[in-house]
């Protein structure tokens, strides 16, 4: 399942009026739920194969086997 994004360093700009859940305690409510929170690039997993070569290997670079960061880059 793909959901929406969350920052820790910008405010929400659909929704203002509402601050960003804290990442551990977002977390922890997917865990609840057996989710599995993910950090993703500004492009999506499966359109990384559609992206400039040099990005791409940099990406790569930072990604886990799905294409999202690397748990050990954001975390």
């Amino acid at each position: 399942m793909i959901g929406g994004g969350i920052s820790p360093i910008t405010v929400d700009y659909v929704n203002p009026e509402f601050a960003w859940p804290q990442i551990n305690t977002l977390e922890n409510k997917c865990a609840e739920q057996s989710f599995e929170l993910k950090a993703r690039f500004p492009v999506y997993p499966k359109f990384i194969k559609m992206i400039n070569p040099n990005l791409k290997e940099k990406i790569e670079k930072l990604s886990d086997n799905e294409n999202y960061v690397g748990r050990e880059f954001w975390r």
